[in-house]
């Protein structure tokens, strides 16, 4: 007679607790993070952006310092150094636009974006997390260039009666806080329009157009007679706004905060209910 043991009963899994998989908006930055340093086109892009920059700067101390002599100095060296160093904004904004459109049409065109929107399915939690990431990217980018064109036209200065003066805390430091404002609304617009239009190609487009052509435009139209109108609206683009910011004073930093704001709360905003309402 064959007397069959009884089986124990397999041990029961360890209760994981819910939360530890619990998807939050830390995680989803940490991934978003993860991406971007992993791509080669922010790096890439932040070479060229501090290269870029550095190199209009030193020619623009340069031709400052020989001509110093025939030049009136006004606003002290704090400004002096701030208008070489803040000079190449305008090319070092096209960039960021151009690394902040490519960071979500680079998912749409590989197909990556399915993935993303599996992981965060509220859709607009991997948008929020994109653009935490993209303006920690481009604020240390402005920063590091700043301080390395500070750096450099300080020394190219050296000598003469232009010196960065701290006495002056809000002329040695703001010029480029604000220069840092500008680039990350230039880089949100890119983004913004990136998830609008979900093309590379045509967000560059609209974002070369918005900060570069549309400009123009006015300047031209003004001469008209009667078209006096149009010069005063074209302050309220995101260019002419960011100059506003960087090198005005006053009313005009706040004007030209106040527009980059609302530009880049509509584009994104638009951005956001295409991300909502269309499929992957």
């Amino acid at each position: 007679m064959t007397i069959t043991a009884p089986q124990q009963a397999p041990a029961a899994a360890p209760a994981v607790p819910s939360s530890a998989f619990r998807l939050s908006l830390g995680r989803v930055i940490r991934s978003e993070g993860i991406k971007l340093v992993s791509l080669r086109s922010p790096w890439i892009s932040a070479a060229l952006t501090i290269v870029i920059s550095l190199g209009i700067t030193t020619l623009m101390a340069i031709s400052m310092r020989n001509y110093l002599s025939e030049m009136p100095v006004t606003g002290g060296g704090n400004a002096m150094i701030a208008q070489a160093v803040t000079m190449p904004l305008a090319f070092t904004a096209l960039l960021v636009t151009i690394t902040g459109s490519m960071l979500i049409t680079g998912e749409y065109s590989t197909g990556m974006i399915r993935s993303t929107l599996t992981a965060a399915p509220d859709r607009l939690r991997s948008l929020f997390a994109k653009a935490i990431v993209l303006i920690g990217y481009t604020v240390l980018v402005s920063l590091v260039t700043s301080v390395l064109g500070v750096t450099l036209v300080s020394a190219l200065f050296a000598g003469t009666d232009i010196a960065l003066d701290f006495g002056d805390l809000a002329g040695a430091v703001l010029p480029y806080v604000y220069s840092a404002v500008y680039l990350v609304a230039a880089a949100l617009l890119g983004l913004g329009f990136g998830y609008l239009l979900r093309s590379g190609a045509g967000a560059i487009a609209v974002a070369v157009g918005i900060l570069f052509i549309l400009p123009i435009v006015p300047q031209v139209l003004a001469m008209a007679p009667g078209m006096e109108w149009v010069a005063e609206a074209a302050r309220y683009l995101p260019s002419n706004a960011g100059n506003a910011l960087v090198q005005g004073s006053g009313d005009d930093v706040w004007q030209g905060a106040l527009t980059l704001a609302v530009w880049v709360i509509a584009v994104l905003g638009l951005g956001a209910i295409a991300l909502k309402n269309r499929d992957a």
